[in-house]
């Protein structure tokens, strides 16, 4: 077969482009550093490539995610251990109020210390980060912890005064029913016991009952009181019904005392026929009792008046008021951490601050409110008890967001060594061993050289080629 001059120019081209595309994809390695410059070059690693980049980036994210959830909590754990200093100092005030030593300016001195406290404790609950509330739930932008003109605490618009006065309600009644029933139980225990056992154990257990219930009526007509400032559609005249009753049972309680006051008379003729004499008789008490059994259903009756007027007189909260408070109570803010994780980075302004009667700001506006004089000063020795209970409940947030800090600084460290693993085998899949790749990029240079210097030879130039 005859080789024309043409077929030998035509594959010496051919040979020399692949030759020197060899040296382009070797330079183009050695000046970007990189193996992979199309899918081509080599599937598997770039596939390879994708996934850890893709990793990497997701990373990135929850890493900054992290930073922002940490800010939030270290700021919410501060806040919560303000609180708890409030707390305790509100505490000392009012154990020191309520020994039993204080005069009336002392009281009123210490009130105003409560009242700073309460007021600081609003400002914490108020605590944000730039611009976004940290305990306002949905609402980031607007104060969610607020005073109206009439000094009741609201919440995103919710009457969170309003609410404590309706829970201290609920409490005071069940109180009230409470006692009753034990007192019946007491006025069965009459016909069992002695005389001696009835004015020395009984009949005190059935005064000290009536005490308790008289303060809870008490509270219970406060807390109506104060409502219907609130709320125009409370049924106002019902509190004279409530005030009806505690009278009756002041007055049955003041009788029994009084007959529980004599003293038993024995004939001293002979132990064994000892009769008494002008003093103290259970028939009596009995008799008396029959009054409270009467008004309390204890009689069998079936009618308890001292319900009905508490719940004829009982705080009704609006319906859609709770509505919004369940809908706010049911409101976490959340970020998302990882694929599947989520972390709260702070508290429900409700959970922070409690609701009802356990609200912080209203048991300490409560003290205030006793400490001048606007309600019993009987009542501080409950609010002793029920600041202790808000610290308790304040510690448990504080070590709640603890735990919170915790897992974020765990995820940190497994975060910062899953970005190592991943930039390693994105490492591995495409960047060059820049020393191999200058090596194979001489190679292909000077096969490249050697094969032009071949072709100078094989391919000789001629006159008709110059005439051309």
């Amino acid at each position: 077969m005859r080789v024309t001059n043409s077929m030998v120019v035509n594959q010496f081209m051919t040979g020399s482009n692949k030759t020197l595309g060899r040296v382009q994809d070797a330079w183009s390695q050695v000046n970007s550093s990189k193996k992979i410059n199309s899918i081509a070059d080599d599937p598997l690693a770039t596939i390879a490539a994708l996934k850890a980049r893709n990793r990497l980036s997701s990373l990135k994210g929850y890493q900054s995610t992290i930073t922002t959830a940490d800010t939030y909590l270290t700021e919410a754990e501060n806040a919560a251990g303000g609180v708890n200093k409030l707390l305790q100092s509100a505490y000392d005030l009012i154990v020191s109020a309520n020994s039993g030593t204080k005069g009336e300016d002392e009281l009123q001195a210490i009130a105003g210390d409560i009242e700073n406290l309460r007021d600081e404790l609003l400002a914490i609950a108020n605590s944000s980060i730039g611009t976004t509330f940290l305990f306002g739930g949905d609402n980031s932008i607007r104060q969610p912890f607020t005073v109206n003109d009439a000094g009741n605490l609201l919440y995103n618009g919710i009457n969170l005064s309003g609410l404590a006065l309706g829970d201290d309600y609920e409490h005071a009644t069940a109180d009230i029913l409470s006692g009753i029933s034990e007192i019946g139980t007491m006025i069965d225990d009459l016909d069992v016991v002695s005389e001696y056992n009835a004015q020395n154990t009984v009949c005190v257990g059935i005064i000290e009952r009536m005490k308790e219930i008289d303060q809870a009526i008490q509270t219970a007509y406060d807390s109506a009181m104060r409502y219907s400032g609130m709320d125009t559609s409370y049924n106002f005249s019902a509190l004279n019904g409530l005030e009806a009753m505690k009278n009756r049972i002041n007055d049955i309680k003041d009788r029994l005392f009084n007959e529980m006051s004599q003293e038993l008379y024995y004939d001293t003729t002979g132990f064994d026929s000892l009769e008494i004499r002008n003093g103290f008789r259970k028939e009596d008490c009995k008799a008396i009792l029959n009054d409270f059994a009467a008004l309390t259903g204890l009689d069998g009756s079936g009618t308890n008046q001292v319900e009905d007027a508490l719940t004829a007189a009982k705080i009704e909260l609006p319906a859609d008021m709770m509505q919004q408070l369940s809908e706010e109570l049911a409101v976490s803010k959340q970020l998302k951490i990882g694929s599947t994780a989520f972390i709260e980075v702070s508290a429900n302004g409700l959970e922070f601050l409690g609701t009802g009667k356990n609200n912080y700001y209203c048991m300490l506006d409560k003290c205030v409110r006793v400490l001048n004089g606007d309600l019993d000063l009987s009542m501080l020795s409950d609010m002793v008890g029920e600041i202790q209970t808000a610290m308790s409940t304040n510690s448990a947030m504080r070590t709640k967001f603890g735990a919170s800090l915790e897992r974020i600084e765990m995820l940190t460290d497994r975060y910062t060594t899953s970005e190592y693993t991943y930039t390693e085998m994105l490492a591995e899949a495409e960047d060059v061993d820049l020393a191999e790749a200058i090596m194979i990029w001489k190679t292909a240079q000077t096969v490249y050289d050697g094969a032009l210097a071949a072709g100078s030879k094989v391919i000789q130039t001629s006159l008709l080629d110059f005439l051309r």
